[in-house]
């Protein structure tokens, strides 16, 4: 009894492990250099066709930052950074104008994993 629990065991972590590796998604920097942003809401076209992001400026603080991209999927962006996590961080850089850094999912890689899962 004690070896089918534990084959059992086995066979549920392997599953959880593979769907698990199987939803892994891979993030992608993306940097807008030298672009004005006007007090109140913008939207901002992301290089390369990505996307918009949309970003609520009051003053010298940043909130509201929407990542849009391709598809239409929109993601809320957080200030602080994480490895698996949307972030963002805008930098003033002195003269009117801002350096936005994006980390955000790759969305082609996504689309292609996604193709290869089976349909159901």
């Amino acid at each position: 009894m004690k070896k089918t629990i534990a084959i059992f065991a086995l066979f549920i972590f392997a599953m959880v492990t593979k769907t698990n590796a199987q939803y892994t998604v891979t993030m992608e920097d993306i940097l807008i250099s030298s672009i004005k942003i006007n007090e109140g809401t913008n939207s901002l076209p992301v290089p390369g066709g990505k996307g918009t992001l949309k970003v609520v400026k009051h003053g010298a603080k940043f909130t509201d930052v929407v990542f849009t991209d391709a598809a239409g999927k929109s993601t809320k962006m957080s200030s602080t950074p994480a490895p698996s996590r949307p972030s963002f961080k805008i930098t003033d850089n002195g003269n009117g104008t801002y350096l936005i850094g994006l980390l955000v999912p790759a969305v082609q890689r996504v689309r292609e994993a996604a193709a290869r899962m089976p349909k159901q």
